[in-house]
C-alpha cells in the first residue's frame, strides 16, 4: 500500500482540550506527536482474498460461510449461489468442503459480504483430494495441464559423459539404491540409498531427480514453470 504520513498536530488535529483549557496542537514537542496517515493506494494485493471453509444458513437470502484459515473474516453469501439442496438440506452440505472469495465489507457490516467459487466436496473418501484443491485453489497455485505443444520442447534425455563428469563427487551408480515408487509408477524421480560407513553406523540417503538440468531457460516449460 502506498501510506501518505503527517506528522503535525496531534491525531491530525490543530488544537486539543484538556481539563477544560485549550491547547496548540500544532506547537507540541516532536516527541509528543502521534503520526497519523492515511492509505492512498494499493500497488499489490498480496492475499488472494480467498479461502477454504464450510458454509451453513444465516437467513432465507444468505448463508454464512466459515474459512478454515481465521486471518479470513467469515462473509455472508447469497443462497443461489450454492449447491442445489443445500437451503432444503443443510445437514447434507455439513462437511461439504467450500471456497469462499471475500468481495467488500462495509464499514459498519458484522460480516464481509463473498461469493462461492466453488463446492469442492469433502467425504471421507475424498477429503484428502477436496483439502488438496482447496490449498491449490485458495493460494491461486495453478495446477492445470500444460499445453499439448510443449511435447515438442522436450529435450533429448540421455546423459551424457560431461554430465557424470560435472557430478563425480556425486556419482551412486555402484551404490545400493533403490526407488520407492509403486510398480504402477511412470515416473520414478526420488530414490533412496544406505551405506554402511563404519562402527555399526549406516548413512541413509534421498535422492531427488534434477528435473531442472532438462529446463533451458526461454523455452516455453521456463515461462510457465516461472509464471507458476
Amino acid at each position: 500500500a502506498v501510506v501518505s504520513t503527517q506528522s503535525t498536530g496531534i491525531m491530525g488535529q490543530n488544537e486539543i482540550k484538556f481539563q477544560g483549557k485549550t491547547y496548540d496542537a500544532t506547537n507540541v514537542e516532536e516527541k509528543y506527536l502521534q503520526k497519523t496517515a492515511k492509505v492512498v493506494g494499493i500497488i499489490e494485493k498480496v492475499h488472494p482474498r480467498k479461502a477454504m471453509g464450510y458454509g451453513k444458513v444465516y437467513n432465507k437470502n444468505y448463508a454464512l460461510f466459515s474459512p478454515l484459515d481465521n486471518r479470513v473474516p467469515r462473509m455472508l453469501i447469497p443462497l443461489n449461489e450454492f449447491p442445489k439442496g443445500f437451503a432444503e438440506r443443510p445437514n447434507d452440505f455439513a462437511d461439504n468442503l467450500m471456497i469462499g472469495l471475500v468481495k467488500r465489507w462495509e464499514l459498519n457490516g458484522k460480516f464481509a459480504m463473498g461469493s462461492l467459487l466453488k463446492s469442492i466436496g469433502g467425504d471421507k473418501d475424498d477429503l484428502v483430494v477436496a483439502a488438496t484443491e482447496g490449498i491449490l485453489t485458495e493460494n491461486d497455485l495453478d495446477d492445470s495441464p500444460f499445453p499439448d505443444d510443449i511435447d515438442a520442447e522436450i529435450p533429448d534425455f540421455e546423459i551424457k559423459p560431461e554430465d557424470v563428469a560435472k557430478r563425480q563427487e556425486f556419482d551412486f551408480r555402484k551404490k545400493c539404491v533403490f526407488t520407492i515408487d509403486p510398480a504402477t509408477a511412470r515416473d520414478l524421480d526420488d530414490a533412496c540409498s544406505v551405506e554402511e560407513v563404519g562402527d555399526g553406523i549406516y548413512e541413509i540417503g534421498v535422492h531427488i531427480a534434477d528435473v531442472s538440468h532438462f529446463v533451458y531457460p526461454g523455452t516455453t516449460v521456463d515461462d510457465i514453470a516461472r509464471e507458476r
